[in-house]
């Protein structure tokens, strides 16, 4: 038996099973943190739920501040390809259909996280974004202004038209939160409304 082999298997195995581990506590973690809030999350609920010992989350994550950055960063970054897909999804339907298809997957996307969004806003409210937390705005911008461009308005149009859309995402969101409604609720109603507005010049 080749020693090289296997020693890079019982490697793969061992990475594949810290993060498996790493993703259940980070589900927990999310769980028990947008029950419980923020102030005081407890890590042997966080550990129940995941299925480990409370020492197991220690040796994953330093302490309960390293567990929440680890969230945040964890799931900003699925968010990313996710928005893309959704805006690649589109690309060849004409306009209006391409600009309401992708504001519903989108807001389905973000209703498949409404806990972490609700930890994201707790955590940081509106204002000056970090680096990290702007590549999930980078993308959203990035797909509406491919889609939004498509009309051939001047650049500084286009822009502002963004600025407005992504806007009207945000607001949706809060919007939910605040009230205890799904992001897609009125999202075709959101459209119309952006539409009329969009196309009036």
């Amino acid at each position: 038996m080749n020693g090289g082999s296997s020693q890079r298997a019982t490697g793969s195995l061992r990475e594949r099973q810290r993060e498996a581990v790493t993703a259940a506590i980070l589900d927990a973690a999310e769980a028990v943190v947008d029950e419980h809030g923020l102030a005081a999350p407890p890590m042997a609920e966080i550990a129940r739920r995941a299925g480990v010992a409370v020492g197991t989350v220690y040796n994953y994550f330093p302490d309960r501040d390293g567990l929440i950055r680890a969230l945040l960063h964890d799931r900003r970054a699925a968010l990313v390809p996710r928005l893309r897909a959704a805006a690649e999804a589109h690309a060849k339907e004409p306009f209006e259909a391409a600009l309401r298809g992708f504001l519903r997957d989108c807001l389905t996307l973000m209703e498949e996280r409404r806990a972490f969004l609700r930890i994201a806003f707790e955590l940081r409210p509106p204002g000056r974004l970090t680096d990290k937390e702007r590549a999930v705005v980078n993308e959203l911008r990035a797909s509406l202004t491919a889609i939004l461009g498509r009309r051939r308005r001047a650049p500084a149009r286009v822009a502002l038209e963004v600025r407005v859309v992504a806007a009207a995402v945000r607001a949706a969101i809060l919007d939910g939160l605040e009230h205890g409604r799904r992001f897609t609720d009125d999202v075709d109603a959101l459209v119309d409304l952006l539409l009329d507005g969009l196309g009036r010049r």
